[in-house]
């Protein structure tokens, strides 16, 4: 057909194809700041959903397309780029807008779900309506439309790439479809040219007018982290910064406090902290003062520093750097800070500025450890969990921080007597505690440790576990400090050589007492009964596998719905 120049419509596939893959990326990042990151997975289906559509609409209805593709073309472009920004704005209003956590006892939130896939599916079948007629069109020069579309689509992600850095998420899809319809330049037909260049100018200058003085409102789920922290008095976002790495929300609060595991025998003032959000979720607390970092020893975690023999340590997704902040007030002489979030880096380095025996490593922690020699004296892991447990909705979430091969790279990396330190928040019915003995316990086995016992030591608040695990066999005198640690912080111990049982429920009392022997059955080599048996799946993650908080049994089901409903 004679009704397009085959060069511009080469412009107009690769434009469209880098508007679509970015518009793809941001769509990815604007679901994970209103719902979870887990909408990720849904933008793929969706999109191939758009395409496979497109193609069957385009073999049913083939003639009447290709017929009045002069102007069927360049009007789906345009369309593709209004429903960019469009498709978004509709998903959160009242009619359409649905919540993750209601799916499970709403019925109704079920055709909301629907309805919202339905929105953005829009863009993706307009989009992939373009690029087939032009296949279709264009059959004998197909290798070069699909290096167009290939190249656009590259491109694209180079695009999204730069648009996460100097835009906001609410932004972003205004840009995409602005790219969307400049690509319809290159096909607009020559009848009614001038009205086709006037409405696509048109469009093109309003999408950039919104894009700067009517954002789209991130309507986040009510269960969201950022929701329930805005609820209370005298606090607010005081500034937000965007990246690859996630949309960035900087919480002041006058009466948000954070101690994890704060014994019950502190009768201190607990120092008022402000928050860290990334796409909507808790990522860490935010000290006023690096003073503040000496409540610390008042939890759990406090009871590495009765226990590290080197001033060397290493602290792991360093996060908001209240570890950090720790460690360099108890006169650690190297500390390093790693952590793979550029925006939280360079939030430490503002506070840290002053603190010289710290080192900054922008990485990830898997590849930290790949890549150095160095040993430490200390290996600091961050809180793992969530108060009162974690949702099922974490169970796709990848920790390859938490798997057998993570702790192994770390047990290489420890002094002689250097220990590992983690954190994990009390669950019940117990898993995440569990799931941790079995790693450690797993670890120190494959290492050549046979009585884990000596090598690890547990100690338990109201709310949290610390597990300490250390290269060498703990000594009498370590023992003697773990006991006095804990008899002075009303904590009690849960792994230790030679405690009895009254020892475990001193200070802080449990619904009952299984928790305890499932703990011994790892500790006397019973693990794989407990495997098999356990309603839940506790065994360790691996990498091929590193999915810690799956913790569900499809086999115990109907057990469990007997149990807990």
């Amino acid at each position: 057909m004679g009704v397009f120049s085959f060069n511009r419509l080469l412009f107009t596939i690769a434009l469209l194809s880098a508007s679509m893959i970015a518009f793809q990326l941001s769509l990815m990042q604007y679901l994970s700041i209103v719902q979870w990151h887990h909408f990720a997975y849904m933008v793929i289906a969706i999109a191939l959903l758009g395409f496979g559509a497109a193609g069957t609409f385009l073999a049913l209805f083939r003639k009447q397309f290709i017929k009045r593709a002069v102007v069927i073309m360049p009007l789906c472009t345009i369309l593709t780029g209004i429903f960019m920004p469009l498709s978004i704005w509709l998903s959160g209003q009242d009619f359409a807008g649905f919540d993750t956590y209601l799916l499970f006892v709403e019925r109704r939130e079920i055709w909301r779900l629907f309805l919202f896939e339905l929105l953005f599916f829009l863009p993706f079948f307009l989009c992939a309506l373009v690029i087939g007629m032009a296949f279709i069109i264009f059959t004998g020069k197909i290798g070069k439309l699909y290096f167009s579309n290939l190249l656009g689509s590259g491109i694209g992600g180079l695009i999204a790439i730069l648009f996460f850095w100097i835009a906001t998420p609410s932004q972003i899809p205004f840009f995409t479809g602005l790219i969307a319809i400049i690509s319809a330049f290159f096909v607009l037909p020559l009848r009614n040219r001038f009205w086709w260049i006037g409405l696509s100018l048109s469009l093109s200058l309003l999408l950039l007018i919104l894009s700067l003085t009517s954002p789209l409102h991130l309507n986040k789920s009510q269960f969201k982290s950022i929701k329930q922290t805005l609820d209370l008095p005298d606090t607010k976002v005081i500034r937000a910064s965007n990246s690859p790495y996630g949309w960035v929300e900087y919480v002041n609060s006058n009466v948000l406090r954070y101690a994890p595991g704060l014994s019950l025998a502190y009768s201190g003032e607990i120092p008022v902290t402000n928050a860290v959000f990334n796409n909507g979720d808790w990522a860490g607390a935010v000290l006023k003062t690096s003073e503040d970092s000496r409540i610390v020893d008042f939890t759990t975690s406090g009871l590495t520093m009765e226990l590290i023999s080197s001033p060397k340590v290493l602290v792991l997704n360093a996060g908001t750097g209240i570890r950090t902040h720790y460690f360099a007030q108890h006169n650690m002489e190297i500390i390093h800070h790693v952590e793979a979030h550029p925006l939280f880096m360079d939030l430490n380095e503002q506070w840290n500025e002053n603190v010289n025996q710290v080192e900054f490593y922008n990485k990830d922690a898997r590849s930290f450890l790949a890549n150095s020699r160095d040993s430490y004296g200390l290996i600091s892991l961050p809180d793992i969990g969530a108060f009162g447990g974690t949702a099922g909705i974490q169970a796709i979430q990848e920790e390859y921080n938490l798997t057998l091969e993570a702790f192994e790279l770390m047990f290489h990396h420890l002094e002689p007597d250097g220990i590992i330190s983690a954190t994990v928040w009390t669950d019940y019915p117990y898993r995440a505690p569990l799931k941790l003995t079995a790693s450690l316990i797993e670890t120190l086995k494959n290492e050549g440790v046979n009585d884990p016992e000596k090598h690890l030591i547990a100690i338990r608040s109201w709310n949290n576990i610390t597990y300490i695990l250390k290269k060498e066999p703990f000594s009498k005198e370590d023992i003697e400090k773990v006991k006095l640690f804990c008899d002075r912080l009303a904590f009690d111990p849960l792994i230790l050589d030679g405690i009895s049982q009254q020892d475990r429920m001193q200070y802080n009392q449990l619904q009952d007492q299984s928790l305890f022997s499932l703990t011994d059955k790892f500790l006397s080599g019973k693990e794989e009964i407990l495997y098999k048996n356990y309603n839940f799946n506790i065994q360790p993650t691996t990498d091929d596998r590193p999915y810690f908080s799956q913790f569900l049994k499809w086999k115990s089901l109907p057990h469990l719905n007997k149990l807990y409903g």
